[in-house]
């Protein structure tokens, strides 16, 4: 039986896991757009 701080917990580490996600795919995304110096 799963309790729901357990859910929570894996809710919150899924959500935090795609924003890193995310956030690695735009500044790649932003390094990619900006001209090589």
């Amino acid at each position: 039986m799963v309790t729901e701080l357990q859910m929570g917990c894996s809710l919150a580490r899924s959500i935090m896991v795609r924003l890193a996600i995310i956030m690695i795919s735009v500044c790649g995304m932003f390094v990619r757009l900006r001209p090589a110096p």
